[in-house]
Parts: C-alpha cells; structure tokens; sequence
C-alpha cells in the first residue's frame, strides 16, 4: 500500500477542495501554483471566500465579501508578496486619514486580512508568516470611539416606553426588554410559536436584513443554533395576546406593518425617536440597549449571575458579565452581608 496522506479543515468545502487538488508528487511551492493559478492574491482570495466563507452565516458572508472588496488593490500580487512592509507602504488608509470621515479605524478589515492569511497558512502554505502585525493597527487608527452606553437605568427605560408615537414599536420594545432579546428575533417572533396556555413562546425563526436594512429572508435558527424558550411575563402576554387578536389575515409575524415583516430602519427610526423624546438620544442609540439594560437591572435585582446567564442566554458567563455590569450599590451590599456573616461566624467561634 502506498503513503497515506491527511490534513485538517474547518468544513467539508475546504476538505474536498483539498483532496482534488492535492498531489502527493508535487512540492508544495509548485501545488499552490496548481490550486491558485500563481499563487495570485485575487485567487486565493476567491478560493477563502468559496470555500470557507461561504459556509457562515448570511450577515457574516456580507460582511467578509465588503472587505474582501477593501484589499482589491493588492489582488495582482503574489502571497509572499504581503508582507508588513508592503501593508505599511498602502496609500488607502492613510488617504482616508486625511480625509473627514465617519469612520474610526480600519480595524476590522485587517482583523480579516489576518484571518485569511491564517486560513492560507494553516490549509496551503506553513512556510508563509502573517504579515498582519500589531502596528497596523495603529496605523489604521483614525480617531478614538466613544462608545456610547448600552445599559440604561430602570427609571430612564419606563421614560423611554412611554414617549413612543405608535404603540406597534412599544410593545415591540417592550417585549424585547423583557426577553433580553436581539432587535431580529423579536421581528421574527412567529404566531405559532407563543403559547397561551403554557405561558411560554420559542425564539426559533429570526429575521435577516440585507444590506440595504430590508428584509432580506426568515432564518430557521437563533445566532447561537439553539432554540431558546421564554417565559411570558404578564406584560408580555397581554402585548402579545392583543398582537395576535388583531393580525392581518395570512400573516404569521407578530410584529408586522400591514401584514409585511418589518424593515431594521423602520424600528431604528421609531427607537431613535423615542430617545430623542425622552432626552436619551445623546447617551443611548439603536436597538441593542435593551438587551444590556435587562441584563444589568436582572443582576441587579437578583444578585444572581447565574439568573442573568438565564435570561440572555449567553453560553459563556464572561459575555454575560459584558452584558450585566454589577451596579456599585449592589457590590456594597454584597460586603456588607459577607462582613456581617464573617462577623456573625466569628461570635459563634468565641
């Protein structure tokens, strides 16, 4: 029997991309001309994109073929062409610096450039070194972000729901908040999925916008894969109840304008108006606030980090602890009753 030959790949694309290509007489050097036509930039970019990005999810597809599109400019040279030297040489990001723009760096297109070239490494080429280095992220700095605040206190959020124009969009924030939910499973939030009678309702389809902010398609699975189940607060059941009473004939999303599943646009304009209305619009913007505000206010009145992983669904408690910031007053209170048992345990032990 002859030598068996193996690798490694992160889907069923690259492996079988791989196996048709790979020949076990050719040296390395000359089997990445043979898969990339010259070892071209251009090529084995194209080849990323088919069969590894093409696996992800469809807002992630989007995002990686615009900055694919951001390097065009080095798609006739070769791979070991690349190296940090020729990224400090590029004249686009300096231009832009001089430029007045909205943007604050360029960090996230060398983030993918440094993850293609992990990817080239890794699957084509282990003689080839990453050239993406740390100073090309300061190089791509523009100007500092400031962040605006996501998690907005309890008193400011019952200003907020009270100032809304049409009721549609509160109850649709409403619902949001309480679910800790993201703005697209709430705007997917199909009928046959809340049930009266348990009290309960299941985030399975969530919408998907195109780039132009419309709806582009229903997803059949959550950004994690797993369908969550929520319990209805009385709130919640009596938005949803009078939602589904009056639905459009043969329509099946809750949340809806005229029976049409709604565009990101239409709830970012109404959710930014709110805030404007109530003073907020300086400090808060956008949709996401709610899903940090309910973290941080359930952390707050439960003490429980656990509670809070169960309300926003987070897998990893780190991402949850991101989410629920733990007030000042609560840590307070958590010293106090930790002196109080110590001392409480020390009188015991005299």
């Amino acid at each position: 029997m002859g030598k068996r030959h193996s690798r490694s790949f992160n889907s069923l694309k690259e492996a079988k991309y791989w196996k048709s290509v790979f020949n076990p007489d050719i040296n390395l050097s000359e089997n990445k001309k043979s898969a990339f036509k010259q070892n071209i930039f251009a090529d084995v970019m194209d080849n990323y994109l088919k069969c590894h990005v093409s696996s992800l999810e469809e807002s992630s597809i989007r995002r990686c073929k615009q900055r694919a599109d951001f390097f065009k400019e080095f798609a006739i040279y070769k791979m070991e062409d690349v190296s940090p030297f020729f990224i400090d040489d590029q004249k686009k990001m300096v231009s832009l610096n001089l430029k007045k723009s909205r943007r604050y760096s360029f960090k996230e297109e060398l983030k993918f450039l440094r993850a293609f070239c992990n990817w080239y490494q890794e699957n084509y080429d282990h003689t080839f070194s990453n050239p993406v280095l740390k100073r090309h992220f300061k190089l791509g700095q523009i100007k500092e972000k400031v962040d605006k605040d996501k998690k907005v206190p309890a008193a400011e959020l019952i200003k907020f729901f009270s100032v809304f124009e049409k009721s549609l969009y509160r109850d649709m924030a409403i619902v949001q908040f309480y679910l800790a939910a993201r703005i697209q499973e709430v705007a997917g939030l199909q009928v046959k999925n809340v049930y009266f009678d348990e009290g309960s309702l299941d985030i399975k389809e969530v919408v998907v916008w195109g780039k132009d902010k419309k709806f582009f398609k229903l997803k059949s699975r959550p950004k994690n894969g797993e369908i969550k189940r929520y319990y209805m607060s009385d709130q919640v059941r009596e938005i949803l109840k009078r939602r589904i009473d009056f639905l459009p004939r043969g329509c099946s999303f809750v949340f809806n304008d005229k029976a049409n599943p709604l565009h990101y646009r239409q709830i970012q304009y109404y959710y930014n108006r709110a805030l404007r209305r109530c003073g907020l619009s300086s400090r808060y913007s956008g949709t996401h606030f709610l899903r940090h505000s309910m973290a941080t206010i359930t952390r707050t009145v439960t003490g429980s980090l656990e509670a809070t992983q169960a309300v926003t669904g987070h897998k990893d408690q780190r991402m949850v602890e991101h989410y629920a910031t733990l007030p000042a007053q609560v840590q307070v209170n958590a010293v106090i009753q930790v002196e109080k048992y110590m001392s409480d345990l020390e009188n015991l032990q005299k």
